[in-house]
């Protein structure tokens, strides 16, 4: 029974290399991050109850990749994803109803990107999952919009009474953005993926700004904050079953 494994386990080794020769594979990609904003002009000083936050927000990828090798990997496709603003001023709340802790505005606009990304995949454990490490760029286009909020609360206490407004607007046009990624992947003998990865993604120029006022004790406040389409997060992709050029099925055959 051993002389029968250890003469099984090196051709499973090579079929399952034999995988990664050549080949192209297309799969779905799906994810969360957090996109930041930063100050930009404006009053600096802020009341004690204004909170600028991350905007977090979703992705969805059709993605495909070339695996030049075990080592090797070109990936590309065309994602969906988006960028934001999210504000919010602290109220007085009861603990039985917590969730009307924080009065906020929220704008958010699509984006559509085509990223390009090079990597490295490190050999593989037992059990066949690898880390790998990517770098490239992508392009990201958006379009020309415009979203407002206007909120009025008069339960702010029992004198004060709190008018918190927004507006965010998008540039037209495509930007480019450098991005890193980690992260661990499984290939199954079938030929499919399951890949799991953390994402830096970092915009070259601004793309969208959004200029806030509000009212507490009796003083108005006005900030403008930007964003380049910067975001942390992480993504969880499925690979089909390779698409088989003429090279990989010869070496294939041999194995």
């Amino acid at each position: 029974m051993k002389k029968l494994l250890i003469a099984i386990i090196p051709f499973l080794g090579i079929t399952l290399n034999a995988q990664e020769d050549n080949t192209w594979r297309w799969g779905l990609q799906i994810g969360l991050h957090g996109n930041k904003s930063y100050f930009i002009s404006g009053q600096n000083g802020a009341h004690a109850r204004f909170h600028h936050n991350t905007h977090g927000s979703g992705a969805f990828d059709i993605i495909g990749r070339y695996d030049y090798n075990k080592h090797w990997m070109i990936q590309s496709g065309l994602g969906f994803n988006s960028i934001g603003f999210e504000h919010a001023i602290a109220n007085f709340y009861s603990f039985n109803q917590a969730s009307s802790r924080f009065t906020k505005v929220n704008s958010s606009f699509g984006t559509v990107e085509i990223p390009l990304m090079v990597s490295y995949k490190f050999n593989p454990n037992c059990k066949n999952w690898k880390w790998f490490i990517s770098g490239g760029a992508s392009a990201v286009f958006i379009g020309a919009k415009t979203q407002s909020s206007n909120i009025v609360n008069d339960t702010d206490g029992p004198t004060n009474q709190s008018i918190f407004t927004s507006e965010s607007k998008t540039k037209s046009g495509g930007n480019l953005h450098l991005r890193f990624a980690i992260g661990r992947e499984k290939l199954f003998k079938s030929g499919r993926m399951l890949s799991f990865s953390a994402v830096w993604n970092v915009g070259l120029a601004q793309m969208a700004t959004s200029t806030v006022n509000y009212t507490l004790d009796n003083q108005t406040y006005n900030h403008t904050f930007g964003n380049n389409g910067n975001f942390f997060g992480f993504r969880m992709a499925y690979f089909f079953k390779p698409f088989q050029t003429a090279s990989s099925k010869t070496v294939s055959s041999i194995n």
